[in-house]
């Protein structure tokens, strides 16, 4: 599939993704609720990949799960954070983006070269703006890149839920859409969207400064709806109306 076979020297690419917001369904869209979500292309990340010639043997260099081939490294330094690569602190959860890196590796045919992504941004982790989405996603087009491809719509999306199934454990695949797109999108039943609009609005974003948990949050509505099921129930079939 690709022309870096023949690499007798370190291989460069870029990708890149925006943040996204969730205007109306954040978690209940698990549920078959709709949602609203909007790329916000002022906020971004940038991945610059370096593939090497080199083949390793090595499965686990950098790896934190057998799940993923060949030595990746991953620098961040995004918003006010700034953290180590992956194999040492790692606050920001690497696993993610290993685990997609790593499955676009193999499509390419590159799982075995040693590669370094490193990633930068000008918005913060933790704060619900698809911070990990939009690292797999610039991350997996810097070494398709590199490759001198470029994946398709359908497979870049199958690449970055991969990963944020990995970070997330249950992602509704709201985050891997909206990252990549130039327009809002619709969400309904498990089925998507582009949402045509003429209207023109400002989205103004707070932030409390305050890091949260998709994992925690994801689990809190479950907790909820579980212990809570006529009043969940109530709820659920209000967000349809």
């Amino acid at each position: 599939m690709n022309s870096i076979d023949a690499l007798t020297d370190t291989a460069f690419g870029r990708g890149s993704a925006c943040a996204k917001a969730i205007l109306i369904g954040e978690h209940t869209v698990l549920y078959h609720q709709p949602a609203i979500a909007i790329p916000l292309p002022t906020l971004t990340v940038t991945a610059v990949a370096h593939v090497s010639a080199t083949v390793s043997n090595d499965d686990a260099s950098g790896i934190p799960t057998s799940t993923t081939d060949g030595p990746i490294d991953i620098d961040f330094a995004c918003g006010a954070a700034t953290s180590g690569s992956q194999g040492t602190s790692a606050p920001l959860r690497a696993d993610g983006a290993l685990a997609a890196i790593a499955a676009a590796s193999r499509l390419l045919g590159i799982r075995r070269r040693k590669t370094w992504i490193q990633i930068s941004g000008n918005f913060p982790p933790a704060r619900g703006l698809g911070f990990s989405a939009a690292c797999a996603a610039a991350a997996i087009r810097s070494v398709a890149d590199a490759a001198g491809e470029r994946f398709d719509a359908d497979t870049l999306f199958d690449l970055v839920q991969c990963g944020e199934q990995r970070t997330h454990g249950r992602a509704s695949g709201v985050d891997a859409a909206t990252v990549t797109s130039t327009q809002p999108i619709l969400f309904h039943s498990g089925a998507m969207r582009p949402l045509n609009t003429d209207t023109e609005a400002v989205v103004v974003l707070a932030d409390s400064g305050a890091p949260g948990s998709t994992r925690d949050a994801v689990r809190t509505v479950e907790n909820v709806l579980r212990q809570e099921r006529g009043n969940g129930a109530l709820l659920l079939d209000l967000s349809r109306r």
